[in-house]
């Protein structure tokens, strides 16, 4: 069993690990997970999330070779004052790649949607993002650090891989400031395509403290290198921007 820090159980699981003959069985079948006892969920969230979640698990072989599947289910989470009303998450994995077969989650009334597939050595990915009208308080769990009071509303139809990026993001009113109060952004709405190297910027504007900016055109990116996720080589070959 997993339990929280009060003693109360959060999962179970029936199975065996054997040392001996390397040999590893573990199932979790129908279990219905409170989030709101989760520890790190309700830090994360400030307590302001409650349901159910379906989980199944299996993990089964060996310590050198083993295979591992997940299904998360849901129809009814409240984050905030939104509704997540569907979720439906399916991962399979082995020693050398794990594959989210899909991510599907119905949050306030919109759908988002996520699949792709990851391997360990050499490190390669894939995966593709969409969803419309996505409802961006959730970034408070995720940015808390830095930003608060963050709302607005964005469409995104993302592909993205270790070697490069595509699709589309649009923010619509969207809101911010940083945790010391130096910026505070509002009205936010912007619109860019992403195709190969270059990256097309339409009717950007909003209002940062007290003045007003808005922005649009066009930057040649001449090498974008991605690295477990994260950017670490970006260069502008040429911009045409009106600012």
């Amino acid at each position: 069993d997993i339990l929280t820090q009060n003693k109360e159980k959060i999962v179970s699981a029936v199975g065996f690990i054997n040392f001996e003959n390397d040999k590893i069985n573990i199932e979790i079948k129908d279990y219905n997970i409170d989030v709101s006892k989760i520890e790190y969920i309700k830090t994360q969230t400030n307590n302001s999330i409650n349901g159910n979640l379906n989980l199944n698990f299996s993990l089964n072989g060996s310590f050198s070779d083993f295979n591992y599947s997940s299904k998360l289910k849901s129809e009814g989470i409240k984050l905030f004052d939104n509704e997540i009303n569907g979720i439906d998450i399916e991962i399979e994995g082995n020693k050398e790649e794990i594959l989210l077969k899909k991510a599907d989650i119905n949050y306030g009334g919109n759908r988002f949607y996520a699949g792709g597939k990851l391997k360990y050595t050499p490190f390669l990915y894939e995966f593709n993002l969409n969803g419309s009208n996505i409802d961006l308080k959730f970034l408070n769990i995720f940015a808390k650090d830095k930003l608060k009071n963050i709302f607005g509303q964005a469409d995104i139809n993302l592909n993205i891989s270790n070697s490069e990026a595509m699709g589309s993001l649009k923010l619509r009113n969207v809101n911010f400031e940083s945790q010391d109060g130096s910026i505070n952004i509002k009205n936010l709405n912007v619109s860019t395509i992403l195709e190969q190297n270059k990256l097309k910027i339409f009717e950007s504007s909003g209002d940062i403290n007290e003045g007003k900016v808005s922005c649009s055109g066009e930057i040649i990116l001449s090498s974008i290198q991605l690295d477990k996720f994260k950017i670490n080589n970006f260069k502008a070959e040429s911009w045409n921007l009106n600012v």
